[in-house]
């Protein structure tokens, strides 16, 4: 589904951040966004093409509220 878009925003927080480890980043048209301290909890280190957001939830809200015509949650 998010291929297909080609303008996909994927947030990744909790164990959603063990995608990274799919090949998840190599979608095209797709940006990735990870939440630091889900990340560091998992001691995930891979962080190739994945944005890591000061505050990942308020980036969250603010990208969903201001730019998303569709939000699908996994």
């Amino acid at each position: 589904m998010a291929a297909h878009s080609g303008n996909a925003r994927l947030y990744l927080a909790s164990d959603g951040v063990y995608h990274l480890f799919s090949g998840i980043q190599e979608l095209p048209g797709c940006r990735i966004y990870a939440c630091q301290e889900d990340l560091e909890a998992r001691a995930i280190e891979n962080r190739e093409k994945v944005t890591v957001p000061d505050n990942f939830y308020a980036a969250f809200i603010e990208d969903v509220m201001e730019h998303c015509k569709y939000a699908y949650t996994f």
